[in-house]
């Protein structure tokens, strides 16, 4: 009988520890740094009452803890009481993350001055680079290269910042980010209306250019206009308003605006002033065209002579040849 009984015991407990099961969740994988939350969906499959759950290594009591590991490590979920004893293990793999920081100068420069990052990430032999410098407006908001030159956009009088950052990715596939505060000093956009159209192509020596500042701010501590053809430049504290310029002979010239801000910075922009004639050419007739092919052909020209040297001439000789 007892012999009976003793068999019955374990029976009813093989039965009760049968309708116990618990789940660790899969292996995982993970960048240094990172967090994650493990275990089963859900941990405790099946249990008789309230049973206990705990983990190893620290990972706490909770169905379903977050865990942050500097190093792979595994995790084992116990589940105990009310005849429950039963464990399950997860494996977290932690790979080395790369750490991104740059350098940067000058701090302080003016817009329209180059500024140069110089890369010092660490634990990344095979990274890529993305940098995003926080100013579409310069039209090459980004780079890939490993210590790129920017040249900030940042148009006014005082200064601006910008937050630049750099974002590095290994073959692991693991990355970081630094975001670092750049200051930059605003400059004026220097910018001119053309009163009266920068191009005359009459062939007269003489040629009135009028013109009006249109920068931005419009108070400014200075303006300077070389006018391109060794005259006194125009400079001053006031900005050019309707000023006028007598060129005088037949030539291309590069004006120059200059205006300085109140910081001390300046931009400086080139418009070119044409004054010349209207180019001409004439081809002579080679004589007799009429032969058998291939032939060659020369067609003397004349009446360019006087052409301004920026002219340029195009030959189409009408036979679907390139042109020249």
């Amino acid at each position: 009988m007892k012999w009976l009984l003793s068999l019955g015991f374990v029976l009813l407990s093989l039965l009760v520890s049968s309708q116990c099961e618990v789940d660790a969740g899969e292996d995982v994988t993970i960048c240094q740094g990172e967090s994650v939350v493990i275990g089963g969906s859900p941990t405790v499959v099946q249990s008789n009452g309230n049973p206990n759950i705990s983990w190893s290594n620290g990972a706490g009591n909770s169905d379903n803890p977050t865990v942050s590991p500097n190093t792979t490590t595994t995790y084992t979920v116990t589940l105990t009481g009310n005849g429950c004893n039963e464990t399950s293990s997860i494996t977290v793999t932690v790979l080395p993350s790369p750490n991104a920081n740059f350098t940067f100068g000058p701090n302080n420069a003016c817009a329209g001055a180059p500024v140069t990052f110089t890369n010092t990430s660490t634990n990344c032999p095979s990274c890529t680079y993305s940098w995003d410098f926080d100013n579409p407006s310069s039209g090459s908001n980004t780079s890939s290269a490993n210590n790129p030159t920017h040249v900030f956009d940042a148009v006014g009088n005082g200064n601006q910042v910008f937050n630049v950052t750099l974002t590095i990715t290994a073959a692991n596939g693991c990355t970081d980010t630094q975001t670092t505060a750049v200051t930059v000093q605003q400059a004026p956009n220097a910018v001119l209306n053309e009163d009266a159209n920068f191009i005359q192509c009459l062939g007269v020596p003489v040629f009135d250019a009028f013109v009006t500042d249109a920068s931005t701010p419009v108070n400014n501590a200075s303006y300077t206009i070389d006018w391109g053809d060794g005259t006194p430049n125009y400079s001053s504290s006031s900005a050019p308003n309707f000023e006028m310029h007598t060129y005088n002979g037949l030539d291309i010239y590069d004006l120059t605006y200059t205006v300085e801000g109140n910081n001390g910075c300046q931009t400086t922009e080139t418009y070119v002033v044409t004054n010349i004639s209207n180019p001409a050419v004439g081809a002579a007739n080679p004589g007799n065209t009429l032969q058998c092919g291939p032939v060659e052909f020369c067609f003397p020209l004349s009446n360019y002579q006087n052409n301004h040297p920026s002219t340029v001439y195009i030959l189409n000789y009408g036979d679907g040849s390139p042109t020249q």
